[in-house]
């Protein structure tokens, strides 16, 4: 299916095209198909050209940071979600991908606020709705693994305290019990003679 929607795809990039919108969803299409493909590096060449055609193509950002997402090209992917948003493009679809990204770098609030602002842009989107399901179980997991490392630090930290006050107990009990050893009477006179 997008083995020949792609043949088509590239007959109409071939037409002496002279409107850059059309241009630019026909190339922002062939970086769709790509990425369908798992063709990432050449979706991205696509979306790159269908920016350069119609800068205000959210497609053309949408399918670029998808392309660097399947890459784990979180930094760039994120970079190009930033551009869109910088241009006024306020689409669900790059809101989305910035989520994604910033979950890729282990950024997980600012996920969360991404998918949620995606959510706001489309309030059907059932991606947005998974991921934010997603990474809120991953935060959840995140704050009570935190939670148990400190109340083991806690723990440990009080096991430790009691202990050394137990042993310093013992200590002083054992000397106040066996006083200490008188030391030996030693009369150096007698030993430098000998």
């Amino acid at each position: 299916m997008f083995e020949e929607a792609l043949t088509n795809l590239n007959k109409a990039i071939e037409l002496p095209l002279k409107n850059p919108k059309l241009l630019s969803v026909t190339y922002s299409n062939k970086a769709f198909a790509l990425i369908e493909l798992e063709r990432f590096e050449e979706a991205i060449e696509n979306a790159n050209k269908a920016i350069e055609a119609d800068p205000d193509n959210v497609m053309g950002f949408a399918n670029k940071s998808a392309a660097l997402l399947k890459l784990s090209k979180y930094t760039e992917a994120l970079e190009c979600c930033e551009e869109a948003i910088k241009l006024n493009i306020a689409d669900y679809n790059i809101y989305n991908n910035k989520g994604l990204a910033f979950e890729g770098q282990g950024k997980l609030d600012k996920a969360l606020e991404a998918f949620n602002k995606s959510l706001e842009l489309n309030p059907d989107y059932e991606n947005a709705l998974d991921n934010i399901q997603r990474v809120s179980i991953k935060l959840t997991i995140k704050r009570v693994i935190i939670i148990f490392v400190i109340f083991g630090l806690i723990t440990a930290i009080t096991i430790a305290a009691v202990i050394l006050i137990i042993l310093r107990k013992r200590k002083a009990r054992v000397q106040s019990t066996n006083p200490p050893m008188p030391e030996p009477f030693l009369n150096y006179d007698e030993l430098n003679q000998k």
